[in-house]
């Protein structure tokens, strides 16, 4: 198995795969009209592409103690630290709804479906009542966490 950067295809044919998968996976990648340029290349005429991840809007909200505030401008893409995750530092790719949905567009792919998904408390564990926690009902309620987009490669292109 090849390892390398999103943004570095290693060894993957072109157009050979009928569906890309990623799971909160796009927003760690430091180039992304790069890595969808590749995406558009590895899939076959018709292929899809299924992408979920964080919501850009949702790291724009902090708990502050008594309610939500934003915390970070939503406009301010790149590069971004954080250290919400299990406490170790780490470094987000901040994009807005408008650039990750026309960067998909310009790698030549075409959107057929952009889900941002509802709260589902049913689904929520006892520790996710901290609104203090990343993920939390009360957090989800105010902003999604998730945002699916499914988008496919052109028969002809």
């Amino acid at each position: 198995m090849t390892e390398s950067p999103m943004e570095v295809n290693p060894g993957l044919p072109q157009n050979h795969f009928d569906l890309v998968l990623s799971v909160y996976g796009l927003g760690w990648t430091t180039d992304l009209r790069a890595t969808l340029a590749l995406v558009n290349g590895y899939l076959r005429p018709g292929g899809c592409l299924l992408v979920s991840g964080e919501h850009p809007v949702y790291s724009c909200l902090e708990w502050n103690g008594t309610q939500y505030a934003i915390s970070a401008p939503y406009f301010t893409e790149g590069p971004r630290e954080h250290t919400s995750w299990k406490g170790v530092p780490i470094v987000i790719q901040r994009h807005t709804l408008a650039t990750f949905v026309g960067q998909i567009i310009q790698a030549g792919l075409e959107i057929e479906a952009l889900v941002e998904t509802p709260l589902n408390a049913a689904a929520a564990k006892e520790n996710h009542a901290d609104p203090a926690r990343w993920y939390s009902v009360p957090r989800a309620s105010v902003m999604p966490t998730t945002l699916i987009i499914k988008a496919r490669k052109p028969l002809q292109s």
